[in-house]
């Protein structure tokens, strides 16, 4: 797994390929279908790490999409890597277990990593969430419809969010590293222990706290890669980079320097 040297992990990522390391005490997790056919078929898969309950893809598998996900087709590669093309109805399901779930208690924090060449469609776009957009809410790591990255988090005894909005607009057409960090900071002011990051750097953005907040619930909704529970609302569009490079989720909030160590390595195997 990427995020490597941890005792346990998961990661969201499709392509059988080695591992490279950035150094954690966390878990992590890495969604990872099988691939070694060329083009996965299969309606779920297996995720790397020590969390290894099923994902399953909602509409089709990759082999399926729109774009066909093919190891043998030099035109599902960027750079080095495997890339996946996600469409409107491209998005990926993993069973609801505790290790999704962070409660802001001390040592509670997470990240979330991406690489990803997203597509400008004025809509919201969801990276990773574990929130089915009605009563099951937790957090939710997403481009927003004027095109800002965001990291929301709920507290559904008090119905109310707090996130973290970033001040500027994405550029599109490009490949970026999208990353968000949470201390697990808890309380009112929540929202002020989130920082996002685009290409190894911390970047402008605005905390937004709501003094009814006191932390996330463990709650029943499933993890989702590519749009929210159902694949009803905030469907990605564009590529991510799977395989070594593919969406990763910790156990811990990153340092700016870990964020930065995975930008360096991983840019140069993309070619970008």
């Amino acid at each position: 797994m990427r995020f490597g040297g941890v005792p346990t992990g998961v990661a969201i990522a499709p392509a059988d390929a080695p591992y490279t390391s950035i150094k954690s005490s966390a878990s992590v997790s890495r969604v990872v279908p099988e691939s070694r056919s060329g083009a996965p078929d299969a309606s779920t898969f297996t995720p790397r790490g020590a969390h290894t309950a099923s994902w399953t893809w909602l509409q089709v598998p990759p082999a399926s999409f729109t774009t066909p996900f093919d190891l043998k087709n030099p035109s599902s590669y960027q750079g080095v890597l495997p890339v996946m093309a996600f469409g409107s109805s491209n998005n990926a399901w993993g069973s609801d277990a505790s290790y999704w779930s962070r409660d802001d208690s001390s040592g509670q924090g997470f990240s979330i990593v991406a690489w990803c060449n997203p597509v400008q469609n004025g809509s919201n776009q969801v990276i990773l969430t574990k929130d089915d957009h009605v009563t099951q809410r937790e957090w939710e790591f997403h481009i927003d419809s004027n095109s800002k990255l965001r990291l929301g988090l709920w507290d559904k005894i008090a119905d109310v969010e707090v996130y973290r909005l970033a001040s500027n607009a994405l550029t599109f057409g490009t490949w970026v590293q999208l990353a968000a960090t949470y201390a697990g900071t808890g309380g009112g002011s929540a929202a002020n222990g989130i920082t996002l990051y685009i290409n190894g750097v911390a970047i402008g953005s605005s905390a937004n706290n709501n003094q009814s907040y006191v932390r996330m619930r463990d709650l029943a909704a499933g993890p989702v890669w590519g749009s929210q529970a159902n694949g009803d609302y905030g469907p990605f569009v564009g590529q991510f980079a799977v395989g070594p490079a593919g969406p990763a989720f910790v156990q811990a909030e990153l340092t700016a320097a870990q964020i930065k160590r995975d930008y360096d390595l991983v840019r140069g195997f993309l070619g970008s």
